[in-house]
């Protein structure tokens, strides 16, 4: 509406008498305009798109707006989708600085009760490894970061990162035993209670897949997928690492 009346030469301080005259309640208009007729929202309605797509729109509709309509001003969107896409946006950014920062200073805390260098990177890497190869599948498939699967991050660390602490911290002390009978030990002690707590949360999880509601449904999908990685990375991958580094416990 605006762009129409500029192109046809009409200003809308021309067309306000008409507004004053008859209210904008008369035209159904008393959500779209301001009472002193300074201000007009417009509504645009989208088919599903992602909140990367949403924010660059309104990006670009700001600079359009700016070069070809000098005399108004854009204030920028401020429905729904367009405050949860920046929400979302500005919360996963501050989740992944996090979760890095966390994830480094609990492999030094695990090397420092460890004693052992070898114990702060295999701890680093079975911490990441889940949450980056779900993710980045997650992004292969079409997936985005929004305030749901945001949310992921910072509650499912704690439990990957229990698992690990708790095989590295059963790893029997044995100093005469080769790496291959203290890694048997440890699954004799450490794998059942693992595989049940790991099955047993990823089983509640699964039921969250069938929500309509997005947020839920993507919680509970990449939720469930870090846990049974992160149950898969320790136990074949850190045993695997603690044979590679000839880990032995001080």
């Amino acid at each position: 509406m605006l762009s129409l009346a500029t192109r046809k030469g009409v200003r809308i301080d021309t067309i306000q008498p008409v507004f004053e005259i008859n209210s904008p309640s008369m035209f159904g208009l008393e959500q779209d305009i301001t009472r002193n007729y300074q201000a007009i929202k417009v509504s645009i309605f989208f088919k599903a798109v992602t909140a990367q797509e949403l924010i660059a729109f309104d990006s670009k509709v700001k600079s359009w707006l700016d070069n070809n309509i000098t005399p108004y001003s854009y204030e920028g969107g401020v429905g729904p989708d367009i405050l949860f896409a920046k929400l979302g946006e500005r919360n996963a950014r501050s989740m992944f600085f996090s979760l890095g920062l966390a994830l480094v200073v609990i492999a030094l805390i695990i090397g420092g009760l460890l004693r052992s260098w070898s114990a702060t990177l295999i701890g680093l890497i079975c911490n990441l490894l889940p949450v980056v190869t779900v993710f980045a599948l997650w992004s292969l498939i079409g997936g985005y970061i929004s305030l749901g699967s945001a949310m992921v991050m910072g509650m499912i660390m704690g439990i990957i990162v229990d698992d690990t602490l708790h095989m590295l911290l059963k790893y029997p002390r044995t100093l005469n035993a080769t790496v291959t009978s203290s890694v048997l030990t440890l699954y004799e002690k450490v794998c059942p209670a693992i595989l049940i707590t790991s099955v047993t949360l990823a089983a509640g999880l699964f039921i969250g897949i069938f929500s309509g509601f997005r947020p839920i449904y993507e919680l509970s999908l990449l939720s469930l997928s870090i846990i049974l990685v992160a149950m898969l990375a320790d136990l074949f991958l850190l045993p695997a690492l603690l044979h590679v580094m000839k880990f032995k416990r001080a």
